[in-house]
């Protein structure tokens, strides 16, 4: 017989290889572990002494019935102690809304290597503090239970990034080391920040260097004496459609538009030095004031970036914006001596425009981005440009395409 004539570990090795690719098929009886189980007593004396034949359940989302019956049944228990003691375990549900069984998470805990289940309402005492990682999703009824959400994190002494998708729950949930963050993106489209949240961001990321951000969805300016932080240096804004309530969309009602001089009415960035717009496909909204804003960061800024899909040379479409920037640096050739790159699209009727940009700002280089149909027109456009001494080496013509290869770096 083959599990008396190998090694325990060669047969091991055996078994293991017979495992299906997809875990959740585990659980069949048609499929190892549970087949090799029904060969013969040998086999199944072998297959039950190794324990990655029972370190992971997957339950299929198909039959929510037989997944409750074998959880009630102590199937969860009886699968997971031929593992021993301490083996490390994977446990879960493929994406379903059937909830997976707590209590037995609560159990292992402490020997999950991987969890990925959709759980009941999570309450206090969840050991959320044993794992590496932990992904979850909450609404407003799960997170009743939690007055503040210790993360696993709280105390990582070298967690300097950070990414949020809020829907409703507010930041100050989590207890996170907020002053050590360097980086933060809170870019969920559902759930903007307000005027509170905003100063209270800034006010607890004392260390921030980098931020990406929905644009913050409030309207009017912060009555407030405005928060100083000195150490922002990138922030990147999208500017997305704001949620809208049942009545506005029945209804097509149109939101206001953003105003830039209201972000900093509320929080002062001193000293940054890349900013950076991202405008959404088809947005009717408007961002007023960036040029003026732009202008009071005149002694750090040196980037300024407007990136955008679409296609600049059809009208009413690519974002006025950076049109009405570019008309700035025409107007006021002083007002931005150490500005050094601006990324914007642009018509190619602008072309001229450019120069004239260039030759008032003698350390300023720019990058236009176009569809790739277009990429051709410009480039011919500036070879017969009257004066390419001053085109030379400063206007480079990208792609939408490869636009989110740009980075600060590649400037």
């Amino acid at each position: 017989m083959l599990t008396s004539s190998l090694p325990s570990e060669i047969v091991g090795e055996i078994f293991a290889l017979c495992l299906p690719e997809r875990h959740s098929d585990r659980l069949s009886i048609q499929n190892a572990p549970m087949l090799v189980c029904q060969v013969s007593s040998g086999w199944r004396k072998a297959a039950i002494g190794e324990p990655r034949l029972w370190d992971t359940i997957i339950f299929p989302p198909s039959n929510f019935a037989r997944n409750a019956r074998f959880i009630h049944d102590g199937g969860i228990e009886r699968w997971f102690d031929r593992t021993g003691r301490t083996w490390p375990l994977s446990f879960g549900d493929e994406p379903s809304q059937a909830p997976s069984g707590s209590n037995i998470i609560q159990y292992y805990a402490r020997r999950f290597k991987h969890l990925s289940c959709t759980s009941k309402p999570l309450r206090r005492g969840f050991p959320q503090d044993v794992f590496d990682q932990l992904d979850m999703e909450m609404n407003s009824y799960t997170l009743q239970a939690f007055p503040r959400l210790v993360m696993p994190f709280k105390t990582a002494a070298k967690l300097e990034r950070v990414s949020f998708i809020l829907l409703q729950a507010d930041m100050d949930k989590f207890v996170l080391p907020w002053s050590q963050l360097t980086s933060i993106e809170m870019a969920s489209r559902r759930r903007q920040l307000n005027a509170g949240d905003w100063r209270n961001l800034f006010g607890l990321c004392r260390n921030l260097r980098r931020g990406t951000f929905v644009f913050p969805g409030w309207r009017k300016p912060s009555l407030k004496r405005a928060l100083v932080h000195p150490t922002l240096e990138s922030l990147t804004l999208i500017i997305a459609p704001p949620p809208q309530s049942g009545l506005e969309a029945l209804y097509g009602s149109r939101a206001p538009g953003y105003d830039f001089a209201h972000l900093l009415s509320a929080v002062a960035f001193p000293n940054i030095q890349h900013l950076r717009f991202e405008f959404e496909a088809d947005l009717t909204q408007r961002v007023h004031n960036i040029p003026s804003v732009c202008r009071t960061m005149r002694s750090s800024l040196k980037t300024v970036v407007f990136g955008w899909q679409g296609e600049a040379d059809r009208d009413l479409e690519a974002p006025i914006e950076a049109s009405e920037f570019l008309g700035s640096l025409i107007r006021e050739p002083g007002a931005f001596d150490p500005l050094k790159h601006v990324v914007l699209p642009c018509k190619s009727n602008e072309l001229d425009h450019i120069v004239t940009v260039l030759r008032s700002h003698p350390r300023l280089s720019l990058t236009v981005t176009a569809i790739p149909g277009r990429v051709k027109g410009w480039m011919q456009a500036m070879e017969r440009h009257e004066d390419p001494k001053t085109i030379k080496d400063r206007i480079r013509i990208v792609s939408t395409g490869d636009y989110y290869l740009l980075d600060v770096g590649s400037y």
